[in-house]
């Protein structure tokens, strides 16, 4: 809708009026201007914050009053009533970047199958410094949270999810979250840049949730998914493991080398490139066994979020065709050219298992067997052709030569 803003900054606020006007004024410093500040004051009962909020008045933002119902409500309150299509979490003691919402909102513009857009963060108030958190992989977010809250993503994904459980009391609401995002097949993207600065204080929520609360809140958010963990429950059935090796002048190193367990049914695996410098070339391994694979796409991201296509250059496949490749080497192999992309941050591979172990015999018999009915119709078209039957003196002139001559 016309005048609709683009991005709606979501700010909870439950007695933290003291720090509100850093966080609101980060907001409004950001290069990008297209959004609006949604305020939700959940029940504060703080005379100094109440005082703020009771006529809180800073260009593109308003306030909204509500009952003290913990965090996860409050947040969906303020979804609720955003207007932006791009929706940003903002704790009211955390501050962000000026350019967080232009490096955001360029990549989910561009990229419709990514729905979390996060980037580098560091620590301020008692302690600074940077945030190590490591880079996203579905493994690693499995078991713990490497995303926190303050990632963009869509309203209408929001909704399709039914927004922030509110059954995560004690915290980690937005684990669940996003968890509930990446369930229903959307990938994440980390800007590689420090947009975010979460405030350490004495005691955070984090650090306030004792052994008995973590365990509940891991608890529910195993039952909130629990379709997406039994894709880790295959693991034991169903291991499968691509490997990415990275030549960076000096050939291909089991030194250099990124690994990704692949889940269930997942068919597109990201690998995060930003670590070697310049790459010359990088080598594929999908699985190790005999498989056929269905390569559906290639894209490699660079530093600075544009989407570059790329190809396979050569493989150890003995049969390509339709986009299909057979592998009956039992560790197949695919090298991707890279010249081309300077500082490449990740590279995305889109595919499918057509068919791996002992499932992929039929499939180099139904191979062998096109071959052959397409060497048989070649030899036919031969023998029908105008040029045969124009030559078929100069043969029978050439085979009597031949016997004449022994």
């Amino acid at each position: 809708m016309p005048g609709m803003p683009k991005v709606s900054i979501i700010i909870p606020c439950y007695n933290q009026g003291a720090y509100l006007e850093e966080s609101v004024g980060s907001a409004l410093a950001q290069t990008f201007q297209d959004f609006e500040i949604v305020i939700v004051d959940d029940g504060s009962t703080d005379p100094e914050t109440v005082r703020i909020l009771a006529d809180y008045e800073r260009p593109r933002t308003r306030v909204i009053h509500t009952d003290n119902k913990g965090l996860s409500a409050a947040r969906n309150n303020g979804v609720r009533e955003s207007k932006g299509e791009y929706v940003l979490p903002l704790d009211a003691d955390d501050k962000i970047g000026p350019d967080y919402l232009v490096d955001a909102v360029r990549i989910l513009d561009g990229h419709p199958e990514i729905g979390i857009v996060y980037c580098e963060a560091a620590y301020f108030g008692v302690k600074g410094g940077r945030w190590a958190l490591p880079e996203y992989s579905l493994d690693k977010i499995l078991s713990h949270n490497v995303i926190f809250c303050s990632a963009l993503f869509r309203k209408a994904d929001w909704e399709a999810v039914g927004g922030y459980n509110v059954n995560m009391v004690y915290g980690w609401e937005d684990w669940d979250f996003w968890l509930s995002l990446i369930h229903r097949g959307l990938k994440v993207y980390r800007i590689p840049r420090v947009h975010f600065f979460y405030r350490l204080k004495e005691l955070s929520m984090i650090q306030a949730m004792d052994e008995e609360k973590q365990f509940f809140m891991r608890l529910h958010a195993i039952f909130n998914h629990q379709d997406l963990y039994q894709r880790v429950a295959e693991l034991n059935i169903r291991l499968r493991i691509a490997e990415l090796f990275i030549d960076t002048g000096m050939g291909f190193s089991p030194h250099q080398v990124v690994r990704r367990i692949i889940f269930g049914h997942e068919r597109q695996l990201d690998f995060d490139l930003s670590p070697y410098g310049t790459i010359r070339q990088l080598r594929f391994h999908p699985i190790n066994t005999l498989a056929v694979i269905g390569m559906n796409r290639l894209q490699v991201i660079d530093c600075e979020g544009y989407c570059h296509s790329t190809e396979v250059i050569r493989s150890n496949a003995v049969w390509t065709g339709d986009g299909r490749w057979l592998f009956q080497d039992p560790h197949p192999w695919m090298e991707i050219e890279l010249h081309q992309i300077a500082s490449p941050k990740n590279i995305s591979i889109h595919f499918d298992y057509l068919a791996i172990d002992r499932d992929v015999y039929p499939e180099i018999i139904r191979i062998r067997e096109l071959e052959i009915e397409q060497h048989k119709k070649t030899i036919q078209e031969i023998l029908q052709s105008t040029s045969w039957k124009v030559t078929g003196p100069l043969r029978w002139f050439k085979k009597r030569w031949e016997r004449w001559r022994v």
